[in-house]
């Protein structure tokens, strides 16, 4: 293992080391688990498919929250501008022997720059979702969000890569609720085992509004406050 793989693996420990403390003090909070497994194919110099399986733990990590199916579509107008359309299928558990069928579809446009080893990339992401739309009072609800992300990496070698990264969630359609009700903000690496295969782990620090659901139409928001999700991730990617 090289030094400076030993140090970044040192820098992010300390960081979430520092950030859980620091976070049990202020807010309500759950630590949480979410391994991911990618898999992307290019069409051709344009267009390219990708398929991620996803599953979620949460509860100090004890028990298992959700999993999902992400199906997806990106068209590459140049080398700094994608287009992607997807569609997730999400399996979220709401108690020991039930569960709520979600369906979600978005459209993303990403954009990217690079100086020197220094990598920078937004992702503006407009997405719908209805939850157990055939088996809900709230079925017919569409949940309309904009996702705003900004990612800063820096490339440490040809294999090794860190990050950080921030995401906020605004919901469009909710009378009830003016500017963002979620914030993420990510410190990671990217390790590339080869050219087409590579891990991801990080850790995230999500603050929300309404503990673990979107906030519902009438809520009164003034008394809910934000609560923290204190996330570690495991995710691999593999390209076709």
């Amino acid at each position: 293992m090289s030094n400076g793989f030993k140090k970044l693996i040192s820098l992010l420990s300390c960081f979430m080391l520092l950030s859980y403390c620091s976070a049990q003090i202020i807010y309500a909070n759950d630590a949480q688990l979410r391994t991911a497994v990618s898999l992307s194919k290019k069409l051709n110099k344009i267009f390219s498919l990708q398929l991620q399986e996803q599953a979620r733990w949460s509860n100090n990590i004890s028990t298992f929250e959700r999993a999902s199916t992400d199906l997806s579509f990106s068209c590459a107008i140049n080398k700094r501008l994608k287009i992607t359309s997807g569609y997730v299928h999400i399996y979220k558990m709401k108690n020991a022997n039930d569960a709520s069928m979600r369906h979600r579809f978005y459209l993303s446009l990403t954009l990217k720059a690079d100086y020197l080893l220094w990598k920078f990339q937004y992702r503006c992401q407009l997405q719908n979702q209805v939850n157990d739309p055939f088996s809900s009072k709230y079925g017919t609800t569409n949940y309309i969000y904009n996702r705003h992300k900004i990612t800063v990496k820096y490339e440490i070698s040809k294999r090794l890569s860190a990050y950080l990264a921030d995401e906020l969630y605004l919901p469009i359609n909710n009378p009830g609720l003016l500017g963002f009700d979620r914030n993420r903000i990510y410190v990671g690496c990217t390790y590339k085992i080869s050219k087409k295969q590579s891990v991801d782990i990080y850790f995230m620090n999500q603050r929300k509004l309404q503990f673990n659901d979107w906030p519902k139409y009438g809520a009164d928001f003034s008394e809910n406050g934000f609560t923290s999700d204190y996330v570690y991730g495991l995710s691999y990617a593999i390209d076709l």
